[in-house]
């Protein structure tokens, strides 16, 4: 029977973002599950995006895309996969060949009523399953090619608490002023620009000279939140048109 004159079937992969990994998977798929297309969602190392607690924002996109799949194509299958020298984790084999046999009982957990498998493939194209498979030993790379890649650390919960916005009181004051304006001009030119624009603003004077607190404006005038010349330029601008 011709595909067009029969229901498509769907399989679903989760990958690694790596080109040398889609096609043979795809290709593995289509000839050991019978499928026409496989849908493919990928991300960096997904064994470990899967499994590493800290990384929970990209579990639950994963699977709100694992559920898109299996909703609006009725994907059948998903592959869950892994690879021979991934740079999106450095975990040896033997960790991550344990991290995708638990993505796989992750994704089982989740109940879509599909069969889950776990797949790991290697350089050479080859596919086994999970059960079966026997990573190759990671290949070494340079040191700065180790910290290029280098996943960015996350800032913690006490990091995200301590910052505060610049002011004049503090002592890196004029250092930081500098890396946000690369030129005096630059910031002088910043103050002109928000005292011009302020001028047509149809804002009652006795509101906007008694003004103290500007961040409502900070959806128009976003650098008014980074200067702490900003009060005292909304203040005079107004008090000068309003007397004019």
């Amino acid at each position: 029977m011709a595909p067009e004159s029969r229901p498509l079937r769907f399989a679903l992969a989760i990958t690694c973002i790596d080109g040398r990994v889609q096609r043979p998977v795809v290709d593995y798929i289509r000839r050991t599950y019978g499928v026409d297309y496989v849908d493919l969602i990928t991300e960096p190392g997904p064994e470990w995006a899967l499994t590493d607690p800290a990384r929970a924002g990209v579990h639950a996109a994963i699977q709100r895309k694992a559920r898109f799949s299996v909703a609006g194509h009725d994907a059948e299958l998903i592959a869950v996969t892994a690879h021979d020298d991934c740079l999106g984790n450095d975990a040896d084999p033997g960790t991550r060949l344990a991290q995708l046999h638990a993505a796989q009982r992750l994704i089982t957990g989740w109940d879509l009523g599909v069969d889950v498998v776990g797949l790991w493939v290697h350089m050479d194209g080859k596919v086994e399953e999970a059960a079966t498979a026997i990573p190759a030993p990671r290949v070494r790379r340079p040191a700065s090619a180790a910290s290029r890649w280098a996943w960015p650390p996350k800032k913690t919960a006490r990091e995200h608490r301590e910052r505060r916005p610049v002011t004049s009181d503090d002592p890196n004051y004029s250092v930081m002023i500098r890396e946000m304006c690369p030129s005096t001009r630059s910031a002088r030119n910043s103050r002109l620009r928000i005292c011009r624009s302020l001028k047509p603003m149809s804002l009652a004077s006795s509101s906007m000279c008694g003004l103290t607190n500007f961040s409502s404006l900070g959806w128009r005038f976003p650098v008014l939140k980074s200067f702490s010349f900003a009060q005292s330029a909304i203040n005079s601008s107004h008090c000068r048109s309003s007397s004019g």
